[in-house]
């Protein structure tokens, strides 16, 4: 499970977001699930890693994860060996084989902790100017199955022995009243 305060709260309701997250947190029980936070960026979650109770989550999923941000996420991580890290791959990094070479060299020393790579698959239509529509999966869309398909033929050589699960990151199809 994962509990989203990026894309899922608008940011006008980020304090009622973050109040909702502590309650959440703190009559959180043990549980087989695992249970992710999903922050709305670094800032966010330096916050939401002094809530008290935090250590009742299992871990986080990084947004926007990419060259520009992976120092400073991973820095967070470095001291707080419990937690799980989900990197959302969502920038323009995705086009790029050197970019996606540093993202795992820098991922290699965290590869234990790393249960899931998931793959922001509406971001990155969006950087293409595209939009799915619903009739339609993931690998009928053709540069997003590229896209896949390069990274997956790009990550399997390196022998990285984390799972290397690719999933989309959709927001909900809104149907329209005619539907």
């Amino acid at each position: 499970m994962v509990i989203c305060l990026e894309d899922s709260t608008a940011l006008s309701d980020m304090p009622k977001g973050m109040q909702r997250l502590e309650r959440i947190i703190k009559d959180l029980t043990l549980s087989p699930l695992k249970v992710f936070i999903r922050p709305r960026n670094i800032e966010n979650l330096r916050v939401i890693l002094r809530l008290q109770n935090i250590n009742s989550i299992d871990g986080f999923a990084l947004a926007k994860f990419d060259t520009q941000n992976i120092a400073e996420y991973l820095s967070l991580f470095i001291a707080q060996k419990h937690f799980y890290i989900m990197p959302i791959l969502e920038t323009k990094d995705v086009f790029s084989h050197v970019q996606l070479g540093k993202i795992m060299q820098e991922l290699e020393p965290f590869k234990e902790r790393i249960l899931v790579i998931r793959m922001g698959g509406e971001d990155i239509l969006s950087m293409l100017g595209m939009m799915r529509t619903c009739d339609k999966t993931i690998y009928e869309i053709l540069p997003l199955y590229l896209i896949f398909s390069t990274i997956i033929n790009l990550l399997k050589p390196m022998d990285l022995r984390f799972l290397l699960l690719f999933l989309l990151v959709l927001k909900p199809w809104k149907r329209s009243k005619e539907s």
